[in-house]
């Protein structure tokens, strides 16, 4: 075997020496390293003590203590300065790296010296306890390991007591072991806790790590500099008993201690700026981020660092199903990073267990009693290799084939197997030579088992690490590892065809677990239904004869293993647990008994989940602790796969014939779980029967669980709610005032009501109650913030300062439980006593501000936040002051409108704060929404809610998959697409959340790169509402298949019936009216005018005359009248429009109002969508009438409904003076009046931007601007359910959905039913257009500007000299870019030119942007300028494509102005495009089947 670098520099290894005269296991270093120098000085050192303790050639440099010479000269040989050089030289990194090679020798010297001296024993077991546990957690910590090495370094001091005889004492007369049991279990003690925090630390998560890296440091530093002084302390201890030799010896030995304490601080320097190489990704993301402070103040920041590290650790895992588990991870890292000391805490319990185990498990091994032949001394140096061989039939077999340090595991085995069969012919030979009968040898059976044919298995057994090579090392370790009565023939026969048949038993046993825990699934209480759904979420032939062979073996270490389990109550943390329970060795020996004992005892939680509610951590450790033995499979899987491709070998064909298979199916999981293969599993998997009759009964429910449970008989999980929020009393009690002689503290005990802000002003928490309570200088409070990110239930305690001023202020400590972290706040009272205010932060200079106010909550809820009240003080207080009235006399004359209100926010409360969980992610403007939520709720109601929230988390069903439109784990309704079906692919699925914007989505492969061809809303899809386990998906989606083949034949029967029907002539009649309409022009005009008759007529008998005069008198105090009623084709122009009828009401002091009522005829929307618009207009016309625009008061508003006793929908509001605006008869003096003042109505509208794109709402909405009320931006669902498009964000996101929804429309032959395909194609090319000149605002503060989109001239009135008197017809505004808002009006364009195509600016476009240059505003003046792409885009989108002479005029207009048209003319630009994009999206599955068709 060839030497590594490293071996090859020193020819002969070091044997270490030890007192019993045992050389232990031979290691080489290099000449030149630091551990080498240092081992070399430490040994010198060593030599020449034992030598004064043995008196051995004293020379006349000794002195004498109790008969023993001990030297002094020469004590230290001259390579001390080599040593200095090489700590320094060499650096901690690579001496840190180096440190588990040399431990042994340490640990061997540490159990030497607790033999003279069993003071030290605890100490020195507990420091090999720890070093094991670090070593197995194989985690290369290199901070964790430059710890341990200073560790390592203060008990180094206790080697010297190797000169001590026992019982040896002072100069007083105390002795050793009295005087060093304290220190030794100080020491003790502080190890375990550095060892806790160090185990804490591998198993935090690297999010963590980095982010909260400055306080783990100082942590480690802490201890180190501990362990320097603890070094001090031993020393000075030492002296006591070695006096003047001791003195001696430290002063040859000042110059290596000087050096290692430059080593000390070179650790901690190393601690300090050491960035491990998988932490560098995370740092980098988090300095983008802007830096660790910027991060931990933005949650959505650290979610995504979250996920990025999650992805990272599962890279073998489709993102989808990494995201899936990125909230459950992302509870543990807020732990971590929220509150390091309450995580180090509570990783205590966990560490003590395996700590304990870990002891045991030493002592065990150090009282057994070893093999004769395992304790062999080697004392001949120049032995050969076979020497080292701790079994002696191995051990001859070695020496006789001549190997050195390795030898092939195949040639091993057939040497193994052909010794044997020689051995069983010999002994024959030799009972016919005596004459006896051939009888059987006990371990004879075993010879049928080591054939050629088991030599694979065998030679595994040997070969862990898959080399093909068995070093004498790995040999040792397979023979060490067999039962103590086995001989080395029966524990070969074991792995030869035992192993795999126990597994085999096993996996039964598991299927069989499995099936039974499906049949219970159905019968658990709804409140264990979630944690159930997440832990059944996860996939995870002999004869009787031979198997009694192994039977008692496999007991005995089933036996074993749920001993262990049982120590750490089944909550397998990390590696080093693992470890711990499986034992040494490769996880395959023991992982089929290790997963079946961890599923056995969850199935019995699961039994008790029909008849408890238990504790959700019950069965969420349990899917960690599957996680965690999956993963170290996972590594077991790469260490294999990397082996065999070093070795030129396929991976794939290697793991079909290794290991039993094992790893066949995870190596490549497509096999398994492709879609295909799922549906067959479905039809093939055998089911076990389930029979609880069948299971122990009785069991006790404090042996299975480990948290506390309730009896589910008669549980209502209403019970959860808490209700007794509305029973405390929460209005503010008021001690007194500080002036009225009552004492500081005194003053601010009673009841409060809370508000707490971030560092931006934002709030961060709900209104919460607390009450102070006041003793002598000190206060204290308790209570919870429900539904709080930040503030869970907290203590509170303080007291009052005075400064040096004299000035009193209020200093206490909220401790928030945990996985939160501590808060301090510092404010001041205010005069009257009513409010104290101030700022609070924690650590990382998180910060914010908070307001306890004696107010009633319902006042306080209107209170501006600090952010408005710097901005504008005054018009906050004043806004303050109207609204908390308002809102005070609405709720003391028991206003409906308060109930709508508070039922409205209640539903959007608790919709936004499930979100947050689960679902749709909330955007920027919904985020908003969710803190104006929180700021009008009481702290009573804050609490109710949160319980209802936290109900509903427990009972929905979490389908544990992400949507591939949002990116938000999908709860409740999941869709699932059939048409994407990936049969080469390991079993992933196109899944998408019932919101409508995701419903209706396409997937594209930017989003998912596995998909050979974009998921389209038109493919088949099915919804569930319970989760869809992996094990019954198959069974799942053959029934769907099913399903969908019988509707489409359902479907093509009702379409072949309609034919028939059409031909027999039963529809003809339908059908000639409208072949045989009138075809000249005065016949349809005379029929449209019938209609519009037989509407207007229909519309005002509807009309409650009466009523209508009713309200309007009310509403102003004074009587009025309505004419009588009826449609009059002469003034229908005055008092109709396209989509409104206007009726005058007359009061009787000359005022008119007018009635503004929407039409119903063929062409009008549905009367859900007609109400939304009807208020949206009246909210526009509310928000204008804050400006300075002239616009119609509004005074009353009711949409059509069968509560409206008007009888139709309608806006009651100010009839103006003036007449429309005749734009075409105007000169050039005319026209700059009317544009000068049209100018400054665009400059005011432009000082009143919105936070998002949409329609307005009305004032009391707990949003200002909401979705879209466009007819073409709407749908009906199918429980009858109107669906808006919006609000949105941006202008991108805004043009990109209303495509998608035109090409839905398309798709569901619901719009462009004459040229379907031309539609198509231009909707589908607008979607690859539009990014290249549509601004995407999300991200950045953007702002949008009300747009009135009927723009033709006649919106606006005037007088007789041409002032501008109003705007109407606010029918339809919306909020939209700046662009948009602010490009020419539609009468300013050339019509003539603009349908032909051009983009040239009119004469009137080019005036209009000179008068708002000469008005100071040369941006707006360009945005006229360039406003012509976005009047060509709103001409496209949703236009009319089936004018085909004017519309392909547009789309080249478009493609010009976007620096994309290919020729002059726009007919042969349309050609030219077409015949392309039918070229580009011929492959998209609805185009191609329309072109079938």
């Amino acid at each position: 075997m060839s030497q590594s670098p490293l071996t090859a520099q020193r020819p002969d290894p070091i044997y270490v020496s030890t007192r019993s005269g045992k050389i232990v296991t031979p290691v080489r270093v290099p000449e030149t390293s630091t551990a080498y120098k240092v081992e070399q000085a430490m040994e010198a050192v060593d030599r020449i003590l034992q030598s004064a303790v043995t008196n051995e050639n004293p020379s006349p440099d000794t002195v004498v203590d109790g008969g023993k010479a001990i030297s002094v000269v020469g004590l230290v040989p001259d390579k001390v300065s080599d040593v200095a050089e090489a700590v320094v030289s060499n650096g901690v990194p690579h001496f840190i790296h180096q440190v588990f090679e040399h431990m042994p020798h340490f640990l061997e010297a540490l159990e030497e010296v607790a033999k003279i001296h069993p003071v030290t024993h605890a100490v020195a077991m507990t420091f090999k306890t720890i070093c094991t546990l670090v070593h197995r957690h194989r985690s290369n910590e290199e901070k964790v390991v430059a710890v341990l090495v200073e560790m390592r370094d203060m008990l180094s001091v206790l080697l010297h007591l190797k000169i001590v005889p026992a019982g040896s004492t002072d100069s007083k007369g105390v002795g050793i072991e009295e005087r060093m049991k304290i220190l030794m279990e100080e020491i003790a003690v502080e190890m375990k806790k550095c060892a806790n925090v160090c185990d804490a630390y591998c198993k935090a998560k690297i999010v963590a790590k980095v982010l909260k890296g400055l306080m783990w440091e100082k942590m480690f530093i802490d201890f180190t500099h501990g362990f320097s002084k603890r070094r001090t302390s031993l020393q000075l201890v030492l002296s006591a008993f070695t006096s003047l030799k001791v003195d001696q010896i430290d002063q040859k030995l000042d110059e290596l201690s000087l050096e290692l304490r430059r080593r000390n601080d070179e650790i901690i320097w190393f601690i300090q700026s050491h960035v491990p190489a998988e932490h560098r990704e995370i740092s980098a993301h988090i300095e983008r981020k802007g830096g660790v402070e910027a991060v931990l103040r933005d949650d959505n920041a650290i979610r995504d660092l979250i996920a990025l590290d999650q992805k990272r650790s599962d890279s073998r895992h489709p993102d989808k199903q990494v995201a899936g588990r990125v909230r459950d991870s992302e509870r543990d890292a807020r732990v971590q990073i929220q509150d390091i000391d309450g995580f180090i805490e509570q990783n205590l319990v966990f560490f003590y267990r395996k700590f304990e185990i870990q002891w045991q498990q030493l002592a065990e091994e150090m009282a057994s009693v070893v093999h004769q032949e395992a304790d062999r001394i080697i004392t001949n140096v120049a032995a050969g290799p076979h020497d080292k061989i701790v079994d002696p039939d191995l051990r001859k077999i070695w020496k006789e084939m001549g190997w050195r340090g390795n030898v092939k595991a195949r040639h091993l085995v057939l040497a193994i197997r052909d010794y044997y069969h020689d051995q069983v012919e010999e002994r024959k030979r030799h009972e016919r030579t005596d004459g006896h009968a051939s009888s059987l040898h006990h371990d004879d059976w075993v010879l049928h088992w080591i054939t050629m044919k088991r030599l694979q298995s065998i030679t595994e057994a040997f070969n862990q690490d898959a080399s093909g090579y068995a070093t004498i090392a790995e040999v040792n370790a397979f023979s060490s590892s067999r039962p103590k009565d086995w001989s080395l023939a029966h524990w070969l026969a074991y792995w030869a065809v035992g192993w795999q048949n126990v597994a085999t038993v096993y996996r039964e046993k598991i299927h069989e677990l499995f099936s039974k825990m499906f049949s219970l699934e159905a019968s658990v209480h709804n409140a264990n239904r979630r944690i159930v759904d997440q832990y059944l979420e996860y996939p995870f032939i002999l004869t009787e004869k031979v198997r009694a062979r192994f039977k008692e073996y496999v007991a005995s270490e089933e036996t074993r293993i749920k001993r262990d389990l049982e120590s750490v109550k089944y909550h397998v943390d990390d590696l080093t647990t693992l470890n711990l329970v499986t034992g040494p060795g490769r996880i395959e020996k023991n992982l089929f008994p290790l997963l079946y004992l961890m599923i056995k005892r969850d199935f019995e939680v699961m039994r008790l989940c029909k008849t408890k509610v238990i504790d959700e951590c019950e069965l969420w450790n349990s899917i960690r602790s599957i996680w965690l033995v999956v993963g170290v499979v996972d590594s077991r899987h790469k260490e294999l796969e990397d082996t065999f491709r070093h070795q030129n070998m396929d991976p794939t064909q290697q793991f079909r014939i290794t290991y039993a298979g094992l790893f066949d199916h995870y190596h490549d999981p497509s096999v398994l779980f492709n879609r295909k293969a799922l549906r067959d599993m479905s039809s093939s998997h055998h089911h076990h029967s389930y029979d609880d009759t069948k299971e122990a009964q009785d069991v006790d429910p404090g042996s299975v669980l480990n948290h506390s449970h309730k009896d589910a008989d008669g549980h209502d999980l209403n019970q959860d709610l808490d209700r007794a929020a509305y029973e405390e009393a929460h209005e503010p009690l008021i001690i007194g005032e500080i002036g009225q002689g009552i004492d500081p503290v005194q003053a601010i005990a009673g009841t409060w009501h809370a508000l707490l802000y971030g560092a931006q002003g934002q709030l961060i928490s709900p209104m919460f109650s607390l009450h102070v309570q006041s003793e002598e200088r000190s206060y204290m409070a308790s209570g919870s913030i429900p539904g709080s990110s930040m503030f869970p239930n907290f203590t509170l305690t303080g007291e009052c300062e005075k400064g040096a001023d004299g000035d009193l202020s209020f200093a206490f400590v909220m401790k928030c439980s945990a996985p939160f972290e501590s808060k301090c706040f510092r404010g001041h009272l205010s005069e009257n006593g009513m409010t104290l205010s101030g700022d609070w932060e924690g650590q990382d200079d998180v910060s914010g501000l908070f307001v306890f106010s004696r107010l009633p909550a319902q006042t306080l809820s209107h209170r501006p936040s600090p952010m408005e009240l710097k901005l504008n003080k005054s018009r906050a207080l004043w806004k303050y002051a109207i609204s908390a009235t308002l809102d005070g006399v609405a709720h003391r004359r028991y206003s409906w409108s308060v109930f709508f209100r508070r039922r409205d926010i209640r539903i959007r409360y608790l919709d936004l704060l499930f979100r947050t969980y689960y679902g749709r992610p909330l955007d920027q403007d919904e985020q908003q929404e969710l803190a104006n939520c929180r700021q009008s709720l009481s702290p009573a109601d804050a609490r109710f809610y949160f319980s209802l929230c936290r109900l509903k988390l427990r009972t929905v069903c979490v389908h544990g998959v992400t949507c591939d439109s949002c990116g938000g784990v999908i709860s409740g309704g999941r869709i699932v697409c059939i048409d994407c079906d990936l049969h080469s692919k390991a079993f992933s699925t196109i899944d998408l959340c019932e919101d409508p914007r995701c419903a209706t989505a396409q997937i594209n492969q930017n989003r998912r790169n596995d998909l050979p061809s974009p998921h389209l809303p038109s493919h088949n899809v099915f919804k569930t509402r319970r989760m869809l386990y992996l094990r019954n998906f198959g069974k799942v989606e053959v029934q769907v298949q099913d399903a969908l083949r019988r509707a489409q034949a359902d479907l093509e029967d009702a379409e072949e019936r309609r034919c028939e029907l059409l031909h027999s002539g039963t529809i003809q009649a339908h059908w000639d009216l409208v072949q045989n309409g009138p075809t000249d022009e005065d016949g349809w005009l005379d029929a449209s005018e019938r209609a519009r008759n037989q509407e207007i007529t229909a519309l005002l008998a509807r009309i409650d005359v009466a009523a209508l005069v009713a309200r309007a008198s009310k509403l102003r105090g004074v009587p009025c009248q309505v004419q009588p009623l009826s449609y009059d084709p002469v003034l229908s122009q005055s008092v109709m429009g396209g989509m409104n009828y206007h009726v005058d009401i007359l009061f009787d002091d000359k005022v008119v109002w007018i009635c503004r009522i929407r039409r119903h005829n063929a062409s009008s929307p549905p009367v859900k969508l007609q109400n939304h618009n009807l208020l949206s207009e009246a909210a526009t016309l509310q928000f204008l009438a804050s400006t300075t625009i002239p616009v119609p008061k509004v005074f009353d508003v009711a949409i059509d409904s069968p509560q409206n006793p008007v009888g139709v929908g309608y806006i009651m509001m100010e009839k103006l003076a003036g007449k429309p605006l005749e734009w075409y008869k105007l000169e050039g003096a005319g026209k700059q009046k009317i544009l000068q003042q049209l100018a400054q109505i665009f400059i005011e509208l432009e000082k009143h931007s919105l936070p998002s794109i949409g329609c307005l709402r009305p004032e009391d909405s707990s949003r200002r601007v909401g979705p879209l009320i466009a007819q073409a931006a709407a749908d009906v669902a199918d429980d009858g359910q109107l669906r808006l498009l919006g609000p949105f964000s941006s202008s991108l996101q805004y043009r990109m959905s209303s495509a998608h929804q035109q090409l839905q429309l398309i798709r569901n032959k619901e719009a462009y039913v004459k040229h379907p395909i031309d539609a198509y194609l231009v909707h589908r090319y607008l979607l690859d257009l539009m990014p290249s000149f549509v601004t995407d605002e999300r991200g950045a503060r953007s702002s949008f500007y009300l747009k009135h989109t009927d723009d033709k001239g006649d919106h606006i009135f005037v007088d007789d000299d041409l002032n501008i008197v109003g705007i109407i017809d606010w029918e339809g505004a919306l909020t939209t870019s700046k662009q948009e808002a602010f490009s020419a009006p539609l009468f300013l364009l050339d019509v003539g030119a603009y349908y032909d195509g051009k983009n040239d600016l009119s004469d009137d476009e080019q005036l209009f942007a000179s008068i708002l240059e000469t008005a100071g505003r040369p941006d707006m003046a360009a945005l006229v300028r360039n406003g012509r792409i976005q009047h060509r885009l709103e001409f496209c989108l949703g236009g009319e494509i089936e004018d085909t002479e004017s519309f392909p005029n547009m789309l080249a207009g478009l493609r010009a102005a976007c620096g994309a048209s290919e020729h002059e003319n726009p007919k042969e630009d349309w050609k030219i495009w077409r015949d392309g994009a039918m070229r580009r999206y011929g492959g998209d599955e609805w185009l191609q089947r329309t072109l079938r068709a």
